[in-house]
């Protein structure tokens, strides 16, 4: 599964992470 790492933080928005884990965004946790 999707892991939030350091290194994520330098990506874009959460956009980016969407397109890994569109779940993550609608649930907030990656936010």
């Amino acid at each position: 599964m999707y892991e939030p790492r350091p290194s994520d933080l330098d990506l874009p928005p959460t956009a980016s992470i969407h397109v890994v884990m569109p779940d993550a965004s609608v649930g907030g946790g990656i936010r």
